[in-house]
């Protein structure tokens, strides 16, 4: 019988350790799924919109809370959370789209408990951080009992809360590199502060010299897994000339990466709404990215 705003009952462990964790994920198998700061998943289980038999809690595990760079790459922990993400320095000189995007994602009290990893493992797609980290070319270092593995996060999301991760497996580190793009945007469309985007665009690109060398668009929240398109029109053109041919640009790359796609529509906007928000806002952030830099 279901009683409103109670998750069935299931087993809850309390991993004290990442070894103890993956001993744990590596017994329950399928039957068990990790939580870290459970702003996702537990709303899920209380509409039970999620049936678990084991609950394996990692909050816990300091050993995953962590900002740092290590050469070329930007390396963040998995337990780290969105406040912590939108506060850091570190993140802000070298990621500035990151520390928007955590700012963006619901409330000071979500912030607080939410995890970096939780969210890409959770795999909304209308997620803050997923087209920012897209169009920055992050990795996900995933860890079991028999060791590592690395996978580009625009590979990691198959579908709406489908990932490529393994019942034995866990997300434990994010890392970004730092080397390829020096310019970037993030715009974001929500109806008010702690509701759910509605659109997200975020650019990243590499300009010098007054010329836009390379530039990507990620476009969340319109479709079931956000979109990651190459601007080529604006590519090799001064950035005057590449901001006045960037709508076109957008128009033209959207259409054609949506096509045989199912848009999202719901009762806050529309499948016709989010495509003509997605092309505005890709502009705003394109606008972000490419605006006084030389």
């Amino acid at each position: 019988m279901y009683i409103g705003g109670y998750p069935r009952q299931l087993r809850y462990y309390r991993a004290s350790s990442l070894s103890h964790a993956l001993e744990l994920l590596s017994e329950v198998g399928e039957e068990g799924k990790v939580i870290a700061g459970g702003q996702s998943l537990m709303p899920m289980m209380r509409l039970r919109m999620s049936f678990l038999n084991n609950l394996i809690d990692i909050y816990g595990i300091n050993e995953l809370r962590y900002v740092k760079i290590d050469g070329n790459t930007l390396k963040i922990g998995a337990l780290t959370t969105h406040q912590e993400i939108a506060m850091d320095p570190t993140i802000a000189r070298n990621m500035p789209m990151l520390t928007r995007a955590a700012w963006t994602i619901a409330d000071l009290q979500v912030r607080n408990r939410g995890t970096i990893g939780g969210s890409l493992a959770h795999a909304d797609p209308a997620a803050n951080y997923l087209p920012a980290l897209m169009v920055a070319d992050a990795e996900l270092s995933i860890i079991d009992k028999a060791g590592q593995r690395r996978v580009r996060l625009s590979n990691f999301m198959l579908d709406s809360y489908t990932t490529d991760i393994k019942p034995s497996e866990l997300v434990a580190e994010v890392d970004i590199p730092l080397d390829r793009y020096n310019a970037f945007g993030y715009s974001i469309l929500k109806r008010g502060g702690n509701a759910f985007p509605i659109v997200i665009a975020a650019v990243a690109a590499k300009v010098g010299n007054g010329v836009v060398h390379e530039a990507r668009l990620g476009v969340g929240g319109i479709t079931a897994k956000p979109l990651l398109i190459e601007l080529n029109d604006i590519e090799g053109k001064s950035i005057g000339d590449a901001l006045n041919s960037a709508q076109r640009s957008i128009d033209a790359s959207i259409d054609e990466s949506i096509k045989g796609t199912r848009l999202l529509s719901d009762i806050h906007a529309s499948d016709r709404y989010r495509l003509g928000a997605a092309k505005s806002f890709s502009l705003e952030a394109v606008k972000s990215a490419l605006g006084g830099r030389s």
